[in-house]
Formats: structure tokens, sequence, C-alpha cells
């Protein structure tokens, strides 16, 4: 969400697509934040993602505060953030 763009850093992880897939997508659905590319889903692996799309909230040392598979709404996003923000002043 814009209004946290001060305190919050939004990045997207894309499992095993190529650039060029992954271009296309985040410019079709204008999607204004960083996606990474995880061409061998190491990643993936490391945060044992069960199903996709899956959302990690994580705090300022990178704890893993929240987990949520499927997809979210800009209200389930600011309950998430708001929350983590609220834990973690």
């Amino acid at each position: 969400s814009q209004r946290y763009t001060n305190l919050v850093n939004f990045v997207g992880i894309d499992v095993a697509e190529d650039a060029r897939t992954v271009a296309a997508y985040a410019a079709e659905h204008a999607i204004p934040y960083p996606i990474l590319l995880d061409r061998e889903s190491r990643t993936a692996a490391d945060y044992a993602v069960n199903g996709f799309p899956t959302t990690y909230f994580l705090d300022a040392s990178g704890h893993v505060v929240a987990q949520h598979i499927g997809s979210l709404s800009e209200d389930q996003i600011t309950q998430y953030v708001e929350q983590l923000l609220a834990s973690h002043p």
C-alpha cells in the first residue's frame, strides 16, 4: 500500500519463471514494487512455501512475524501491516 512506503518495504519474489515473463506481468498489473527472481526455487524452499501466492511479513530484523497463503485484499494487507507496526515500534 502506498501509505506505508516510508515505513515498510514491499518486495515480490517470483518462483521459477524467466525475467521476460515476470516483467510483462508486472507491467500489465502495474506492480509498483521490485520483483526478484527465484529461478531455481531456492527461496521458496527456504521459506517452505506451500501455495502461491504466499505473503510473508518480516520485522526489521528479518524475522517472519506473519504468513498468508492466497490472495490478499487491500484491507487484509492493511491489517497485517498495522499489526506488524504495532508490535514492532
